[in-house]
């Protein structure tokens, strides 16, 4: 399986997520409760998005070829400073 499978197979078990989330943190917040409050239940998708875009990325990231890696390595470098930075910054780190 590829990258792109893995990624689909976790983003097809994105609503499964979704619904454990909300129960587990319904529970969380009253252990007694019988139905999964709005403002849980939207947490929960949230939190269920958030880990499919990471498990999407790590399963990139882990197909990377060595190049690609380099590239996005810069990419990342170069973001945390704003956007911009000189050569010497480039070669010394």
């Amino acid at each position: 399986m590829g990258s792109d499978e893995y990624g689909e197979y976790a983003w097809g078990k994105l609503s499964g997520y979704g619904a454990r989330f909300a129960l587990v943190g319904q529970l969380m917040h009253n252990p007694r409760a019988e139905d999964v409050t709005g403002k849980v239940m939207q947490a929960a998708c949230e939190l269920a998005v958030w880990s499919g875009n990471e498990a999407a990325r790590i399963y990139a990231a882990l197909a990377e070829t060595r190049e690609q890696r380099e590239r996005r390595e810069l990419v990342e470098f170069i973001e945390r400073r704003g956007g911009a930075v000189t050569m010497c910054e480039t070669i010394t780190n």
